[in-house]
């Protein structure tokens, strides 16, 4: 809008005074002995400005009409060569200056709507170029949502995503809600954004007290816009953008917030495959648990962490019994499903800030942070117990039906500290493994404490 109004100045300062210069020269020419024309247009040249201060262009070419018209009814009542000329030349200077005013305000208006345009783009600039680096999708949904509010001042934004296991849309970033007043969950047969997931189409509601699906967020909200994110035909999620005044979003906004839309999908995409090539990379494939390279690292980063707050941390190192023995009689196929299931066990008797990992073959690794050696002890006992009191089932397809074997399992459990059994990371390694190594040498099937 500024750049439109200091727009407008330059063409007036351009066009219109010198315009008016040259009418005042030209009228005074012939003012002396017509000076009642020179009254006629100078009134209506000053109307036809105040006019134009109120950015009322139709009122411009009507003043100038009307002057034409009393200069014309002046020269039939008294017909005159010098009154005829002096007549044209005012009402010739009156034209323009309606002509470069009306002139003036229309491309002060083309200037205006080039800025909005100019900001529009310049907002998708800074939405695709800062989020196109986002490597998780959580930090993407924060940052587009918050770019979204700062580039284009829309008050409440939230990007829900699709789960399709529970059919459901799932809050994943907001800003402008309170955290207390936001419903987490939307079922897709509920609410403004349910109905632009199932149809597929934009939906916007002018006014969501009379909409009998909406679901209230924030009891403020009066209008809002829902904008599917799908790529070839299947949903990723929604964008939702809600205003507190009625009919805030005109055809304009809705086109920006679907391209808006159209390149969050993109980049919603890439997000999602980065994060899950990055899952990947640090996930055993067999077990699903965290690979033995995430290990190395997460175990450095929690001992640093514990050193500098001065913190407990203990690290348990579990290996099975005579697993080489389930490989020999069942083949490895069942070997792996017993795996895939001992970690399953493992990671059910953890809290969720613990790290389990598959450390190696049939050896796996647990991290506990704020967890002293006493601590420790305990959560190996019951994971020790866990195990034992579980015979586990796999099932096998043969040639005529399936087979069930039950696989009674067993484990060792090596525990360590910091800083009690080591003050680095490959020192606290090492305790574990000796702990380990001295639970199999007494017998198997126990837990052992780093001396």
């Amino acid at each position: 809008m500024g750049q439109g109004s200091s727009s407008g100045k330059v063409i007036a300062g351009r066009y219109v005074v010198p315009l008016l210069v040259g009418s005042v020269v030209l009228l005074a020419a012939v003012a002396r002995a017509h000076h009642e024309l020179v009254y006629v247009h100078a009134l209506t040249v000053g109307v036809v400005l105040v006019a134009g201060r109120l950015q009322q262009e139709h009122v411009f070419l009507g003043l100038a009409v009307f002057s034409v018209a009393v200069m014309l009814v002046d020269i039939v009542s008294r017909p005159d060569i010098a009154l005829v000329t002096a007549a044209v030349v005012a009402a010739v200077c009156t034209m323009l200056h309606a002509v470069a005013v009306t002139l003036m305000f229309t491309l002060g208006q083309h200037l205006q709507k080039l800025k909005i345009r100019e900001t529009e783009l310049e907002a998708l600039y800074n939405l695709t170029a800062t989020l196109s680096n986002t490597q998780s999708v959580e930090s993407f949904l924060d940052q587009a949502v918050h770019l979204l509010g700062r580039e284009l001042d829309f008050t409440h934004i939230s990007v829900l995503l699709y789960d399709e296991q529970n059919q459901e849309l799932v809050v994943r970033a907001i800003v402008g809600y309170g955290n207390e007043r936001m419903i987490k969950r939307i079922p897709l047969d509920r609410g403004i954004t349910g109905l632009a997931a199932t149809t597929g189409k934009t939906v916007v509601v002018d006014d969501v007290l009379k909409e009998e699906r909406y679901v209230a967020g924030d009891p403020a909200i009066r209008s809002e816009v829902a904008i599917p994110l799908t790529t070839e035909g299947r949903l990723l999620g929604v964008l939702n953008v809600e205003s507190t005044k009625y009919a805030a979003f005109s055809p304009r906004d809705v086109r920006l917030l679907e391209l808006i839309a159209n390149e969050l999908t993109v980049l919603l995409i890439r997000a999602q495959l980065v994060e899950r090539l990055r899952v990947q990379a640090i996930t055993d494939e067999l077990t699903g648990l965290y690979n033995h390279r995430y290990f190395n690292i997460r175990l450095r980063s929690e001992v640093e962490r514990a050193e500098r707050y001065c913190h407990p941390l203990s690290l348990l190192m579990i290996d099975i019994d005579h697993f080489k023995l389930v490989n020999d009689r069942h083949g490895h196929l069942v070997g792996d499903e017993v795996l895939h299931q001992l970690g399953s066990i493992i990671r059910r008797q953890l809290r969720e800030a613990d790290v389990v990992c598959r450390y190696g073959g049939e050896e796996f690794a647990v991290i506990l942070p704020e967890t002293d050696g006493q601590a420790a002890l305990t959560v190996a006992e019951r994971i020790r117990a866990a195990i034992q009191r579980e015979v586990l089932l796999v099932s096998l397809r043969g040639d005529n039906k399936p087979t069930n074997l039950y696989i009674p399992v067993t484990v060792s459990i090596g525990v360590a500290s910091y800083p009690q059994n080591g003050s680095d990371w490959s020192t606290l390694l090492a305790a574990a493994d000796a702990a380990l190594y001295a639970a199999k040498q007494a017998g198997r099937n126990r837990v052992r404490q780093a001396a």
